[in-house]
């Protein structure tokens, strides 16, 4: 057909059709249009690499771009949809544009914080979501004149009102880079794989967006990915079905980890309809060098779609005395004498632990002649000291059974004396602290020495550890001297208390130079001043190194003895597979990011990891995904993954936002990976739950069994922004669709539906939300009656809580000021059986639990095994 004939039928088939690039150009410096309306681009760097029966755009972030050449400008002003099948590569560093013009009028971008933000109409005008380095994602921006929507894989994920109702016109058009402002873009462009962009001057529609995920990219292979665990010889492989199209039930997929022609390691997995796959392959006795993963499909004995293939190069054996990239083991020896010299390879943290004899008295310790006072944990006296590299002598005033000595990282707690917004978890108050958490960290954030925090800070550092101060950073909402911020931050505990030793300052981002330049100069003045010696810097951060003054910013941190506390807090993705590619990304890939800019600066990252688990803000956004589970594996990437080797510390953060066992689960994280060096999971649990079906409602009412009072009484329905007034962070699509009650005199609506998969004599805990469906500005607790079997809310360990919904987190009428009401339901219990039945129900004891004619909405029942405390 004649190029002509065939852009008229294209057009006609996709109305709205502004642009469509295939990208299957193979060679040359012009991008094609091929949609007839000759809006042809230019490459300036870039090439085109074979994927599939065609080809992808390939950008390299540093420079490549492209740029219109031809045909009319984009001028979409009502409506716009941007298309595009986009792989990132690595970490961003600052935020380029992916595809569109810029802030102000319409674009795609890749962001430091691992997520794809669509902008229509301004920087503050804005969805985004959540994408995961070196897999293909199908991603859609459209906006309507009044929403703005961003779809990931088919489905939507993000959706907010836009500040404008038409798009604003602007200059240019622009793949890999866009014209938005320095302080943000930092003039970065994108890196990774471009293909299949369209433009359109209509908003595409949620039906016709998930057929285009589906039938557009086959390719007949199967994408693979690999990450490593060096220190547990492990080789996980991420395996993305989609280029094979539907698959039969039937389907199944061979994996073989080669090396040369042997198979060292194989996993033989069902796929069914699922469109990726995780497979552990281990490794028993791992060799330096290249192996090959080889993927194959079949159904019924015959081979779906191509075999694929993926190198793995196996790192080099690290040197003797890691256990993980975290924990450097110097000495372990029974019998010791009384005096033990231990050689420190390098400054950091002196870990000693000494098990006393059954019989006799136990023995003081001292290092390099001076006391050593020790907490005693699980029949062993533990030391944690700072010190320089070197020998250095302990000495036992009596003998022992055991002497370990091991370099551990920094590991933080944030912070003392914040308990609970759910009061009903209890206080985290000193005995909790120093039962629970206190031996497994080094580093306490927390108030100054004022009031009853007095003594804990003398006993603290009295055993050698860090007490240090947390402040808010001067200067975010407006311009900021250098002696402004100089003033603020002396006035600070941190800074101003005796007793502490440094301020953590929350915290930096993608502020303009002026700021930069204020903060960096205030720091040296800080640290020139000799009656501060000592007194470290702490920024709570993102990724802060793309623009020259935040590396100026940067580097006088270092100079003078501080570290970073970057912040990565990481909400659970739709699939055990997007979690752990996610983590990946988030971790590995922004370390590495770190690690390029600023060499050396790893040993100065304290990984600061989100722990937020309950309301006004929670991290488990994803009642299918166990997030004790998700924890383990970001320790364990911290741990195993080769761009993670020689971190300077893990932090949690923050308590307050943390329900009591993940306070719990979280130390004896730190215990397992960081002070053990254990490099295995702490836990066998599946990162995937499968107790309940469709546990958020997301698919209507489809496996729960319903018994309404009255025809309608119980619906599927959805509340947009509930997610985001329940908690659930980052904003997100999760947690809009809901179940609705409404009451009845006649009779009660039950909804109910058989817990699967206990392991009997397992406790677990039931969680979910509820709310008025008719009115959230109500504080009240509703009559939402959630039982298991026979467990309900009033019995021990259960609760209802009413709370209002964040100060950050506004939608609609709701705010700091005029917040939303919601009720937060929590049960405990333990499995009788391999199955239980939860029971939602707005009658109790036979009556009605609240007004007749009251709509509840309710959604995220979770269930997760639960660790009471001991």
């Amino acid at each position: 057909m004649p190029p002509c004939l065939l852009a008229l039928c294209v057009m006609a088939a996709d109305p709205g059709l502004l642009a469509w690039y295939p990208c299957d150009e193979a060679t040359g410096t012009v991008l094609h249009d091929h949609s007839g309306n000759g809006r042809d681009l230019t490459l300036h760097g870039g090439r085109f690499v074979p994927y599939g029966d065609g080809y992808a755009l390939s950008l390299n972030g540093r420079g490549d771009h492209l740029t219109q050449s031809a045909g009319a400008p984009f001028e979409p002003a009502g409506a716009v949809s941007v298309e595009a099948w986009v792989q990132p590569q690595g970490a961003a560093k600052g935020e380029p544009g992916v595809v569109g013009r810029s802030y102000t009028s319409f674009v795609l971008t890749w962001y430091t914080d691992g997520k794809c933000w669509w902008y229509v109409g301004g920087g503050g005008s804005h969805v985004s979501a959540a994408l995961t380095t070196g897999v293909w994602h199908h991603v859609v921006g459209t906006f309507d004149g009044k929403l703005l929507k961003l779809f990931v894989d088919g489905r939507e994920a993000a959706s907010g009102p836009c500040a404008v109702d038409k798009v604003p016109p602007g200059e240019g058009f622009f793949l890999g880079t866009s014209t938005g402002e320095v302080q943000f873009t930092q003039q970065a462009t994108f890196e990774g794989l471009l293909d299949e962009i369209r433009i359109y001057d209509r908003a595409l529609a949620a039906d016709e967006i998930a057929k285009r995920f589906r039938a557009t990219h086959l390719t007949g292979e199967i994408a693979a990915a690999t990450q490593l665990a060096v220190y547990d010889h492990c080789v996980t492989a991420l395996l993305d079905l989609r280029g094979l199209g539907e698959l039969a039930p039937e389907t199944r997929v061979r994996l073989e980890l080669r090396r040369g022609k042997q198979v060292v390691s194989a996993a033989d997995l069902p796929a069914g309809s699922a469109t990726d796959l995780a497979a552990d392959l281990r490794l028993p006795s791992p060799q330096p060098g290249d192996y090959e993963l080889r993927c194959s499909a079949s159904a019924g004995g015959k081979p779906v779609g191509k075999p694929a293939t993926q190198r793995v190069t196996w790192p080099a054996a690290p040197p003797k005395g890691p256990l993980n990239n975290l924990v450097t083991a110097l000495l372990d020896q029974a019998k010791p004498p009384q005096r033990v010299e231990i050689a420190v390879p390098r400054e950091g943290w002196l870990y000693l632990a000494v098990t006393p004899r059954a019989t006799g008295a136990a023995p003081e310790l001292a290092l390099d002649g001076q006391p050593a006072p020790a907490l005693a944990y699980r029949g062993a006296l533990e030391v944690m000291r700072q010190v320089p590299a070197g020998k250095h002598t302990l000495t036992l005033s009596a003998p022992a059974d055991r002497v370990v000595a091991r370099i551990v990282p920094e590991l933080g707690f944030a912070q003392y004396g914040a308990h609970p917004h759910v009061h009903e978890y209890g206080k985290y108050d000193q005995a909790f602290l120093l039962r629970h958490v206190m031996p497994h960290v080094n580093v306490m954030i927390g108030p100054g020495s004022g009031g009853e925090a007095a003594d804990a800070i003398r006993e603290w550092r009295g055993l050698g550890r860090l007490w240090m101060a947390s402040a808010m950073l001067p200067g975010i909402s407006g311009p900021i001297t250098a002696a402004e911020a100089e003033a603020q931050w002396r006035a600070q505990p941190g800074f101003a208390d005796p007793l502490l030793d440094g301020q953590f300052v929350d915290e930096f981002g993608g502020q303009d130079q002026a700021h930069y330049d204020a903060w960096t100069e205030a720091a040296e003045k800080l640290a020139a001043d000799p009656a501060l010696r000592g007194r470290k810097l702490y920024p709570y951060c993102a990724p802060i190194y793309a623009g020259e003054w935040q590396q100026r910013f940067c580097r006088t941190v270092l100079a003078h003895g501080g570290k970073f506390a970057f912040e990565r807090y990481l909400g659970e993705q739709r699939t055990a597979n997007d979690c752990i590619r996610f983590i990946h990304n988030q971790l590995a890939d922004a370390v590495n990011g770190w690690r390029q800019t600023l060499p050396g600066v790893e040993s100065r990252l304290i990984v600061t990891l989100g722990t937020f688990s309950q309301p006004p803000e929670s991290l488990d956004v994803n009642p299918d995904i166990d997030l004790k589970v998700y924890l383990d594996r970001q320790m364990y990437t911290l741990a195993n993954d080769p761009a993670c080797r020689g971190l300077g510390g893990v932090l949690s953060y923050l308590s307050s936002y943390t329900d009591e066992e993940t306070v719990r689960w979280v130390a004896k994280l730190f215990r397992h990976y960081a002070i053990e060096g254990r490099a295995g999971h702490l836990t066998r649990d599946p990162l995937t739950l499968g107790h309940l079906t469709n546990p958020d409602f997301t698919d209507g009412l489809s496996g729960w069994t319903v018994k309404a009072a009255e025809p309608d009484s119980v619906t599927a329905d959805t509340v947009r922004g509930l997610g985001w007034l329940e908690g659930r962070y980052p904003e997100m699509f999760l947690g809009q669709a809901v179940l609705r009650m409404r009451r009845s005199d006649k009779a009660p609506n039950v909804v109910s539906q058989t817990i699967r998969g206990l392991q009997p004599g397992r406790w677990y805990a039931l969680r979910c939300f509820s709310a008025d469906g008719g009115d959230m500005a109500v504080q009240q607790k509703l009559g939402l009656n959630v039982t298991v079997d026979a467990v309900d809310a009033n019995s021990p360990g259960c609760f209802q809580h009413v709370f209002a919904s964040c100060y950050s987190h506004h939608f609609g009428p709701f705010n700091d000021k005029h917040p939303a009401w919601l009720n937060y339901h929590w049960l405990v219990f333990k499995a009788a059986h391999q199955t239980a039945e939860v029971r939602l129900s707005d009658w109790a004891a036979g009556k009605a639990a609240g007004p007749i004619g009251q709509a509840m909405v309710c959604n995220f029942l979770e269930v997760q095994p639960y660790d009471p405390a001991r």
